[in-house]
């Protein structure tokens, strides 16, 4: 090669490549778009992957919405059966345990 740099008359050409080795020029040309394209697929799969996570957690939101209503369908049903229990098996309406709650008072 010439260490005393060549100007083209027409000027710069920007994604012109002016080596006189074809072979050379056009293996460059293949690498870089054999990159453009492994960036773009790389890209791709990352959008791929931030849109599935999205549904994966509304799926896993909906599974737990779920689970958590059904726990708090359980707990108050619970809670409604420990206090028949604990007021004689009147529904809560025993006078005599009232009346022994208006004493402690």
């Amino acid at each position: 090669r010439e260490f005393v740099p060549r100007f083209e008359e027409e000027g710069f050409s920007m994604g012109h490549d002016y080596d006189p080795d074809r072979v050379r020029a056009e293996s460059r040309k293949l690498k870089r778009n054999l990159q453009k394209e492994k960036r773009g697929a790389m890209r791709e799969l990352r959008r791929d992957s931030v849109f599935m996570a999205g549904v994966r957690d509304t799926d896993k939101a909906v599974v737990d919405g779920e689970r958590m209503e059904s726990q708090r369908r359980f707990y108050s049903e619970l809670s409604a059966q420990e206090s028949d229990f604990k007021s004689g098996g009147q529904g809560g309406m025993n006078p005599h345990l009232k009346k022994r709650r208006k004493d402690r008072k």
